[in-house]
């Protein structure tokens, strides 16, 4: 018959309870939207009828049927939310193993559209991840590479040490003390001294200088 009612608040009650205490995803009728759709046709029908009774046992069965139908589209409500978190798991796994062997057979229609279109997001979100990380281990082993072809500048640095050193002596001066020195501090902040009378040292140019102009040292030809 048109119209038959297959659902009641009792059975959904118990789709609820199951879906609740089970890790799979169960199984509905193919026609469980339609009979849910034609179940809560049927109550807003009744409940419009008793409205226009208007007597009072009418008003108690109007109140008890729109109470009834908003405690219908709670466990509704709850019924898919549940179903939605589970088919989500079932588009991680198939994204992330590849695995034909996901059973999707508990899939109502419109779920199986969801699940489709899911596993093709992750796919694409995991494709793009995967080429992004790609791209950045390329980039850092590059630098690994030029490092290796400019291997030999230490050579050359070590080559030019003898240089530095030849500049560094054309800088100090070797004198000797005259008479005793204190310590002191130099232009360039180092602490010196003290010194004794016929102390040598190689002093940089400008502290010797200064000693020299001071008659305090004179200098040391060096051979």
């Amino acid at each position: 018959m048109q119209g038959e009612v297959n659902i009641t608040y009792e059975t959904l009650f118990e789709i609820l309870r199951r879906e609740k205490n089970r890790e799979e995803l169960q199984t509905l009728t193919k026609t469980f939207l339609e009979d849910v759709k034609n179940y809560l046709q049927t109550k807003k029908n009744v409940a419009t009828k008793n409205q226009e009774q208007n007597t009072l046992f009418s008003k108690d069965d109007t109140d008890n049927t729109l109470k009834q139908l908003t405690n219908t589209n709670k466990i509704l409500s709850e019924l898919y939310d549940r179903r939605e978190r589970k088919i989500m798991i079932l588009a991680l796994n198939k994204a992330k193993t590849q695995s034909n062997i996901v059973n999707t057979t508990a899939l109502l229609e419109h779920e199986k559209t969801l699940y489709a279109d899911m596993v093709r997001l992750l796919e694409s979100n995991r494709t793009q991840l995967e080429q992004t990380l790609n791209n950045v281990n390329t980039s850092t082993t590059q630098p690994v590479t030029q490092v290796e072809q400019t291997t030999p500048e230490p050579t050359s640095t070590m080559i030019q040490e003898p240089q530095v050193e030849k500049t560094s002596q054309l800088t100090t001066i070797m004198v000797r003390f005259l008479q005793p020195v204190p310590q002191f501090v130099g232009e360039d902040l180092e602490n010196y001294g003290p010194f004794e009378e016929d102390d040598m040292a190689n002093l940089p140019r400008d502290v010797a200088n200064v000693l020299l102009t001071k008659e305090r040292a004179e200098t040391v030809e060096q051979k």
